[in-house]
């Protein structure tokens, strides 16, 4: 009869071999997250140690800011108590600045706009009267018009005045705008 042991297969090698296989695998892989995360954790370690680096050195650098500013503050404080004792407004006459002021309204400046009058002081003249000088500018004149008015500080100031350079520029109009700047003139 039949040996039925002879049709048998023995699997079991087969199996264990694949079992080896996958377990071989499953090793690898778990080595290989292993690496991949100490990598991982590595670079974020590297990433916070320079941002904290730079943390400290910005803020290092803010602090040479505060410091700087602070030193800023400190000399035009410096700068001020030195100016508010050499810059004496009593020595600017009072009447020049009255003209000055009542000589907009009587200006002649025919279909034309005063833009700015301005009165500038040098706080570094001894003498500051001397250092006063006057600004005017305007827009929509004709030469004609800007002439007359030099003209007419020339002639109504109560002191002789010394006309600067002036900048007179067309406009779209065809009309001029000008600025205007005199100042005492100074005795030679």
């Amino acid at each position: 009869m039949f040996d039925y042991q002879s049709n048998k297969i023995n699997l079991l090698n087969w199996r264990q071999q694949h079992y080896a296989n996958r377990v071989r695998i499953l090793m690898i892989l778990l080595l290989l997250l292993l690496i991949l995360s100490i990598a991982g954790w590595f670079s974020l370690l590297r990433d916070t140690r320079q941002q904290s680096q730079e943390y400290i050195l910005l803020d290092q650098q803010r602090q040479q800011l505060v410091t700087q500013l602070q030193q800023l503050d400190s000399a035009q404080q410096k700068q001020r108590q030195l100016l508010s004792h050499q810059l004496q407004l009593a020595k600017i006459p009072l009447q020049d600045i009255v003209h000055f002021v009542q000589s907009l309204v009587q200006i002649p400046l025919d279909k034309g706009r005063l833009l700015m009058a301005q009165i500038d002081i040098s706080p570094f003249a001894i003498e500051q009267k001397e250092k006063l000088s006057f600004l005017m500018m305007g827009e929509n004149v004709d030469q004609q018009t800007f002439y007359r008015l030099q003209q007419y500080l020339l002639s109504h100031w109560p002191y002789p005045i010394e006309l600067e350079p002036s900048a007179l520029t067309q406009n779209q109009q065809k009309q001029y705008n000008f600025t205007l700047r005199f100042n005492k003139k100074e005795d030679n």
